[in-house]
């Protein structure tokens, strides 16, 4: 066979191999927004500017703008509002700061931590002289009379000290600077004492499981973790370690599978994207990456019931969620959540593309210009359950 009939032959079997990747992108193609206003809102970089917002910063945040955004615009129904994968207390922080009641939660221990503190009174603690390491400050913040700004404070010195991926950066300040400067920026936010942020709650509780009565949250507005080759217990482990004594090995058994290192589980029936974009990864030879894709799946669509169930009828529920590329194989999880939505009695009202996540598209099956996005799914819970919505993009 010569080189034109190999090419061909090659070409043939990738279209193959992205039937229902391709299915799903031209099923929702149409109602794709593209609103490229709202990058800015998907991101964490605004929060580093804001009083208490920049307490912590946590690269996988949003900008407290798009809180506001969802209060003013979500046709919100009496009830608090969630954020069940909360980090670092976007959500919640923002929602008291406006006048309302808002949980938040997450696995993360010292992140939670953190974003309670929030609402705690200023410190006049500081670190003795000889504090040089971090443990030295932390041992002294804990026999701060229970002092929860003391402790916030080293935290968040801990992850001044590491990168976005929970890699200690060589030109840190000292852990004793670091904790000086955190204290200093803490007092000054406490001045504003009316926008101190005392009406939140904060549990530490796992999305998939979720420890709040059916029909009981007003309305959900999150970023679920991103499918990534990112390992998300990694980048808390300088904190974990510090604040439970406990690393990355016991963080990862309760995060959502978003990584390649968590450990795969028996899975339930997965949406045949995302199986064929797994059977692609295992074939070539990425076994690992392909039971995260699969876990992955699985465990948001989880969490996606449980947030269809405690939301009222009438709540609205914004996701910012992201496709990815991996090993060259496109995984379009946004739409993938976008369809689950509309199966858990959810009724999507808006698809907005924020961004694309690479900046070159490529051909997926016989479609063109295709690329991984961040978007934000507006959704809302339906009044009375229907089996299929004929708008929702959903293929029989």
């Amino acid at each position: 066979m010569g080189r034109g009939g190999r090419g061909r032959g090659k070409r043939a079997q990738q279209k193959g191999d992205a039937v229902e990747r391709e299915a799903l992108e031209r099923a929702w193609q149409e109602r794709i927004e593209e609103a490229p206003e709202l990058a800015a809102l998907v991101v964490a970089r605004g929060a580093q500017r804001e009083p208490f917002h920049r307490w912590l910063g946590y690269r996988q945040g949003f900008a407290p703008e798009l809180v506001r955004r969802f209060l003013a615009e979500g046709k919100l129904p009496d009830g608090p509002v969630l954020d069940p994968f909360c980090g670092s207390g976007t959500v919640p922080t923002e929602c008291a700061r406006q006048g309302r009641f808002g949980i938040g939660g997450d696995v993360v221990s010292p992140l939670l931590f953190c974003a309670a503190a929030r609402g705690s009174d200023p410190t006049d603690w500081t670190p003795p002289e000889e504090a040089t390491t971090f443990e030295a400050c932390w041992a002294a913040a804990v026999d701060a009379d229970d002092d929860a700004t003391a402790r916030a404070a080293v935290l968040q010195a801990v992850s001044a000290a590491h990168d976005g991926e929970g890699r200690k950066l060589r030109d840190a300040a000292t852990p004793r600077e670091l904790v000086l400067t955190a204290l200093t920026m803490m007092r000054e936010d406490a001045m504003n004492e009316g926008e101190r942020p005392e009406s939140a709650a904060y549990v530490r509780s796992d999305a998939r499981r979720l420890p709040y009565a059916s029909a009981s949250i007003a309305g959900v507005v999150t970023s679920p973790p991103y499918l990534s080759r990112y390992d998300y217990a990694r980048v808390n482990d300088p904190l974990e370690k510090l604040y439970s004594g406990t690393g990355r090995r016991r963080g990862r058994r309760h995060q959502v599978r978003a990584s390649r290192t968590a450990a795969p589980r028996q899975n339930d029936t997965i949406h045949p994207a995302v199986d064929e974009a797994a059977v692609r990864l295992a074939n070539a030879g990425q076994p690992k990456l392909a039971a995260a894709v699969t876990g992955y799946a699985h465990d948001l669509d989880r969490a996606l019931a449980e947030l269809a169930r405690v939301l009222r009828p009438g709540g609205p529920l914004w996701l910012v969620v992201a496709g990815a590329d991996l090993k060259r194989v496109y995984i379009p999880a946004d739409l993938v959540l976008a369809e689950r939505c509309a199966e858990h009695g959810l009724r999507v009202e808006r698809v907005e593309q924020a961004r694309l996540l690479r900046g070159s598209s490529r051909l997926l099956g016989g479609l063109g210009g295709v690329a991984p996005r961040e978007v934000i799914i507006r959704c809302r819970r339906r009044l009375s359950p229907i089996a299929h919505d004929p708008h929702s993009g959903v293929r029989r």
